[in-house]
C-alpha cells in the first residue's frame, strides 16, 4: 500500500470518493454503485437516498459489529454467534460503541428490518468465515 492510499483511508471524509476513483481506474463504470459507496459514509457529504445506498450504509457497520460479537466468544468464530447475541449486544451501548447503530437501523429504509440485517450478516459472513479469519 502506498502513502497516498494510507492518507485517504485515514481521512473518512474522502474514503467513499477515493474508493470510487480506484474502481474507475480498474475499469468499473457503475454510477449506482458509485453513489452507494459514497453514501455509505455520510462524512463525505453524500446522504443515502436509495435502497442500495441505505443497504450499504447499514451493512458496513453491521459487519464490523458482528465481527466484534464473534471476538468475545472463546473460539472467535462467526459460527458461534447467534442472532439473539447480536441483538443483546446491539442494545448494550457500551459494546462496540463506535459502531453506528443509527446507520444499522437505517436498513428499514430498504423495507428490511434490523432482524433481517442481522440474519443476512450472520449468514453471509458465515459463508466466507475462512476468508474473514472468523
Amino acid at each position: 500500500m502506498d502513502e497516498e492510499q494510507c492518507d485517504w483511508q485515514n481521512d473518512m471524509s474522502v474514503h467513499g470518493p477515493a474508493s470510487v476513483e480506484i474502481l474507475k481506474k480498474e475499469g468499473i463504470d457503475d454510477p449506482v454503485l458509485f453513489e452507494a459507496i459514497k453514501a455509505h459514509n455520510p462524512k463525505c457529504g453524500k446522504k443515502a437516498k436509495t435502497k442500495i445506498e441505505y443497504a450499504l450504509l447499514a451493512a458496513d457497520p453491521m459487519s464490523g459489529f458482528v465481527k466484534a460479537v464473534a471476538q468475545i466468544y472463546p473460539d472467535k468464530k462467526i459460527a458461534s454467534v447467534k442472532h439473539k447475541s447480536v441483538m443483546k449486544r446491539f442494545n448494550e451501548m457500551r459494546f462496540a460503541a463506535g459502531a453506528n447503530r443509527d446507520y444499522m437501523e437505517a436498513i428499514e429504509f430498504t423495507g428490511l428490518s434490523l432482524d433481517d440485517l442481522i440474519d443476512v450478516a450472520l449468514e453471509e459472513m458465515g459463508a466466507i468465515a475462512d476468508t474473514l479469519g472468523l
